[in-house]
């Protein structure tokens, strides 16, 4: 190994198929930056494992040998490192050390960007590259992909489609969809023009665990609700796809998304549109754009798509003027990276 070697992997925005996703229907997810930057040394005179995230002051040194087991902030990390087979970690992880940054607009808050896939992403990557350096990148996405999303779902407790760690890995904008769930279909959507990306933080974070826990529950309230919540969401996401890759309007995949969750949760109670999302949303509509929450609702980010960058600058400014952050947040069009140093 060189002395260095940085890995950078994007966040993600849902765009449509939140919840949906887990019960088998597609969504559209993409990988927006800034993401996160991981870097691994190799400094004289360390023999043990060293994990260090600067930003939020947390430092581990560990046994390679006996890993503890994911838990605290470092949880997506150490869920990641566990991942390798252990003869490959017994020669890769005595003296490294691993330094993990967020790349993010707020440091500290909790936005909604998808940033622990983008760990486990940025992190499972690099120990790849240490444990097959011949192999290209290209080459071992498919087999980050799965190390990743196991780290991923280690560390949640299981919970989680793995959309947002493929948006980390691929990059752009994607169909994803969960046939199986180790084995869930991706396929990348090719936009005719790429619209411009505006994103608001609601002020309120969204803890995604909890928000999937209670959807579980109202959607044991009503079946009907649901599976007709499934075959809206699901066709939605279709006519997006089509709309970004044949230049049509993306109002009416948009709205149809909105009202179908907007259904669903008045059918079952499932509490999810807080007043915060509604204003932003209410805005961008006012101004003619298409918007609407990101992931779980209940706080986090809300995005729209506007047709160019003046009409974008518009509703940044209505948002401001509104209370509502604007976020220099942009289309990834490339997935996980690494460069040797």
């Amino acid at each position: 190994m060189k002395p260095q070697l940085t890995v950078t992997a994007p966040g993600k925005l849902f765009l449509l198929g939140e919840y949906a996703v887990l019960d088998g229907a597609p969504a559209a997810v993409a990988a927006v930056s800034p993401g996160v930057e991981v870097r691994f040394e190799r400094p004289n005179g360390i023999a043990g494992l060293h994990l260090i995230a600067p930003q939020i002051g947390e430092r581990l040194e560990l046994c390679p040998t006996a890993l503890p087991e994911p838990a605290g902030p470092l949880r997506f990390v150490l869920a990641s490192l566990r991942q390798i087979p252990t003869e490959q970690a017994r020669k890769i992880l005595p003296g490294l050390r691993i330094v993990a940054q967020a790349r993010c607009p707020r440091i500290g808050e909790k936005l909604g960007l998808g940033l622990s896939a983008a760990f486990c992403a940025a992190v499972t990557a690099g120990l790849y590259s240490l444990c097959h350096p011949s192999v290209a990148l290209e080459q071992a996405r498919p087999t980050v992909f799965q190390w990743a999303l196991s780290a991923h779902r280690m560390a949640q407790g299981g919970a989680g489609s793995g959309a947002d760690v493929a948006a980390s890995v691929y990059g752009g904008i994607l169909w994803y969809e969960l046939e199986t769930p180790d084995e869930p279909v991706i396929r990348p959507v090719h936009p005719v023009t790429w619209p411009t990306l505006v994103v608001a933080w609601t002020g309120v974070p969204a803890d995604t665990t909890d928000w999937i826990l209670r959807y579980r529950l109202a959607s044991r309230v009503c079946p009907p609700a649901h599976a007709c919540f499934l075959d809206y969401s699901a066709s939605a996401v279709r006519d997006l796809a089509y709309a970004l890759e044949h230049g049509r309007s993306l109002h009416h995949p948009v709205g149809c998304a909105t009202h179908a969750l907007r259904h669903f949760a008045q059918r079952t109670g499932f509490a999810v549109f807080r007043h915060e999302i509604e204003e932003a949303i209410a805005i961008a509509r006012d101004l003619g754009l298409p918007a609407k929450w990101s992931g779980a609702g209940g706080g986090d980010c809300v995005f729209a798509l506007a047709p160019n960058e003046s009409a974008g600058n518009k509703l940044r400014a209505a948002w401001e003027d509104a209370g509502f952050p604007t976020l220099d947040v942009n289309w990834a069009r490339e997935g996980v990276a690494y460069a040797e140093t």
